[in-house]
């Protein structure tokens, strides 16, 4: 009797033992963005996609342009300077570390004004016929106005594009007086866009497209946009296309 007690208090020990060996594991870190582009005087919030829920951050700059604190699940950067700063945010429970960079413009931003649609085209072994805009609806989802980037800066040769949950796209552009040009993954640049207004507004201009890609062995579906109106979805055959041609207009504020 005695030993069957010691042998299950020793089985009872191992176990306990095997319970504080386990290590809790959490999500690695990672940030809705690495690079943000804040206006002086301004605050972006961006959200921390996944981690352990407990972070601290540090500025690793010897200039001090901007400031970044914590809030639950979301960085809130508040723009001070013009310059760039870099930050190292940590998991305090993982020790993971992400870097962001923050650059501030006293330029000021454009935000969406209005967006409509052209025209809607259907296009499909070499076969054309224009649909009405009220299909936009049909094809894309949801009102242009929910669907097209929310606000455009720009800095030098650069253009930064905020979508929803302050998610950034960052592309090389250029001026030609006026009117706006994109360069793509080919080298090539683009006119997407220009100034009106002696510069207090600027439009730019949008391809959705529906498409499909068949052959003998699969078909594949292709769906986004690009910038500009060029005729481009990819290097794929293209048997089936619905593309439409949108308009944005953003004011300088």
């Amino acid at each position: 009797m005695k030993q069957r007690v010691l042998l299950m208090l020793s089985l009872l020990l191992f176990l306990v033992g095997c319970e504080k060996e386990k290590k809790e594991t959490f999500p690695d870190l990672q940030l809705g963005a690495q690079e943000m582009t804040v206006p002086t005087e301004e605050s972006i919030e961006l959200k921390i996609i996944s981690g352990s829920g407990e972070y601290t951050v540090i500025e690793n700059s010897t200039t001090a342009c901007a400031k970044v604190t914590i809030e639950k699940d979301r960085l809130l950067i508040t723009g001070q300077t013009d310059g760039e700063s870099q930050f190292i945010i940590t998991d305090l429970k993982t020790h993971q570390t992400a870097m962001l960079k923050v650059s501030v413009s006293s330029e000021k931003q454009w935000v969406l004004s209005k967006a409509e649609v052209l025209d809607i085209v259907k296009k499909a072994r070499n076969k054309q016929e224009t649909f009405s805009t009220t299909d936009f609806i049909t094809y894309w989802g949801g009102d242009v106005q929910q669907v097209v980037p929310l606000k455009i800066r720009t800095h030098k040769d650069s253009m930064y594009v905020f979508q929803a949950e302050n998610a950034e796209e960052r592309y090389k552009i250029e001026w030609k007086e006026s009117e706006l040009y994109l360069y793509g993954k080919d080298g090539k640049a683009q006119r997407v866009g220009n100034k009106k207004d002696a510069g207090k507004t600027l439009q730019i201009d949008l391809s959705f497209y529906n498409a499909v890609s068949r052959d003998e062995n699969r078909q594949v579906y292709i769906s986004g946009y690009n910038y500009g109106t060029a005729d481009y979805v990819s290097g794929l055959p293209i048997s089936e296309k619905i593309e439409a041609h949108v308009s944005c207009i953003y004011q300088k504020n």
